[in-house]
């Protein structure tokens, strides 16, 4: 997992944001939710 830190230019307000491979584990504005399901398959 990486860790990187965001800067809002309109406002300088500063973030952290961690990503996994290309998927975006946390960042301002994202909530992660628990699934009932496993996800569906896309053919």
């Amino acid at each position: 997992m990486d860790e990187y830190q965001v800067s809002a230019l309109d406002t300088g307000e500063r973030h952290i944001v961690h990503i996994a491979g290309d998927v975006v584990l946390a960042a301002p504005g994202i909530e992660l939710e628990d699934l009932d399901t496993p996800p569906s398959v896309f053919s």
